[in-house]
């Protein structure tokens, strides 16, 4: 009896190790098995083919992330109501919605509109060419849909097994959506073989707060199965996070399977066909966008502002006795670079110690991730240093100060003061009216107490996008509380 058992789960071992030693022998294989596994969950191949048109309506919440304040407290969130055709073989997405946040009662309502021609949105009756924004969400509304993503992978020649989990198995692949190169995961769960969540990786490098972080990912975690009458097998709660923080969630209800709709739904007007050929510009020729003609301004000797110019994203370059420092590099690898290549042309042979970021640290460290690859930077050589209390940087004339904000809407800011050209240095915290939008005068009233709470004299306030302007002016927007 012992023999047969120990002959047995020898047996079962064997059978096991060939299992596994097949898998990794011919992972596409497997991928492919995986794949076939998760359609037949969904309802079968051929049912997803027959799918023309998708329709369905939304309700969605985003929290409106802000660089500025902590994590642990309240934050903007923005509510949409959606209605949604989308016809996944084709790459056409019309979606009408509705738009309001938490800061203000206003309603927006607006329409988009793409196909494999061009795109545009529409609003108060005026057709517009899709912007970045549009474009990334159209690619990335179809790039995540189940269905266009389950077809995608069916005919990928890359499919190929992930890194598994105690709950799913995973196959990646590469889709296109409007020429658009998207990196696809999809998470299989090992009991149900249904999605378990999508992930969609890809480049919004047009996009001017997206861009920041370089290839974005994005994951849909999919819950709330339902069995349609046509036999399709689809989620209804999507869990949405970006860079594995949680964006807000997106409930679907009201789905039709193949609704009529007329083919002149998804017509493209003439003069909007190709409208998003220009959004596949690369990241250099964002940098060029940024930088425009590569100017710059000459703040005091040794202090250079690049580009110098209102609303575009700045940088400083300081010149110390002991090395440059480079306040605001990050934004995208190619306009670092050019930062990085114009401090040393502004200042030959001076080498560049310092770097200051004063907001957002997943920028720095994604900023000297990309200079290490290139040999920029040695690793041995990177020291990070946290701001918590007044930090004093160099000597002589351009000696600055790094100091923390503290503020309601300044909590993760840090301010660089240059004590003998009197220019307070702000960030994102002065940025152009337009831009602040009901909190521009909170935000210049923190600039006001760190003023006060730390005792310098200020003539000139400058920002990210804002080049130096008188501070004795901007001061009188503040109100005066009245006794």
């Amino acid at each position: 009896m012992r023999r047969h058992s120990k002959t047995a789960l020898l047996l079962f071992l064997a059978l096991i190790s060939n299992a596994l030693a097949a898998a990794q022998n011919f992972p596409d294989q497997r991928a492919r098995e995986l794949l076939s596994q998760s359609i037949a969950a969904m309802g079968g191949l051929d049912l997803l083919r027959s799918v023309q048109t998708l329709s369905y309506e939304s309700a969605q919440h985003t929290f409106f992330h802000r660089v500025e304040v902590s994590e642990s407290l309240p934050q903007i969130i923005v509510y949409e109501n959606n209605e949604v055709v989308l016809q996944p073989k084709n790459y056409a997405l019309k979606e009408k919605t509705n738009w309001r946040w938490t800061d203000s009662a206003a309603q927006r309502n607006s329409q988009l509109t793409i196909t494999p021609q061009g795109g545009y949105t529409e609003s108060d009756n005026k057709k517009t060419p899709i912007t970045a924004n549009g474009f990334y969400k159209s690619v990335d509304i179809l790039a995540a849909n189940p269905i266009a993503a389950l077809l995608a992978a069916c005919e990928a020649t890359d499919l190929t097994l992930g890194t598994s989990s105690k709950e799913s198995d995973v196959v990646t692949f590469h889709q296109s959506v409007y020429g658009q190169p998207v990196k696809t995961t999809l998470a299989i769960n090992k009991e149900t073989h249904v999605l378990q969540w999508i992930e969609i990786e890809h480049s919004y490098s047009q996009d001017v707060f997206a861009s920041f972080w370089g290839r974005t990912v994005k994951r849909a975690v999919l819950s709330g199965w339902l069995l349609d009458t046509s036999g399709l097998h689809f989620p209804t709660k999507w869990q949405i996070s970006t860079n594995e923080r949680i964006d807000g969630q997106e409930s679907l209800f009201n789905l039709k399977i193949n609704p009529d709709v007329a083919a002149s739904d998804f017509a493209i007007p003439e003069e909007l066909k190709n409208s998003f050929d220009a959004l596949h510009l690369s990241e250099e020729d964002l940098a060029l966008r940024n930088r425009g003609d590569g100017k710059h301004l000459d703040i005091a000797d040794g202090v250079v502002m690049f580009p110098g110019k209102a609303g575009a994203y700045n940088s400083l370059v300081v010149k110390q006795d002991k090395g440059i420092v480079v306040i605001e590099a990050p934004y995208t690898k190619s306009n670092s670079d050019y930062i990085i290549a114009n401090a040393r042309k502004a200042f030959h042979g001076v080498p560049i110690t310092i770097y200051v970021l004063d907001s957002n640290m997943a920028l720095m460290q994604r900023f000297l991730a990309a200079q290490v690859s290139e040999g920029q930077i040695h690793k041995s050589d990177i020291k990070l240093r946290t701001v918590a209390a007044r930090t004093e940087l160099g000597t002589g004339a351009n000696r600055i100060s790094l100091i923390p904000f503290r503020g309601t809407a300044s909590a993760r800011m840090v301010a660089v003061y240059f004590p003998v050209l009197k220019l307070l240095y702000c960030s994102d915290l002065y940025l152009p009216q337009t831009w602040g939008g009901q909190y521009y005068t909170e935000h210049l009233a923190e600039i006001r107490d760190l003023i006060t709470r730390e005792h310098i004299d200020v003539l000139q306030v400058s920002g990210v996008s804002m080049v130096p302007h008188d501070w004795k002016e901007l001061s009188a927007l503040i109100p005066v509380p009245k006794n």
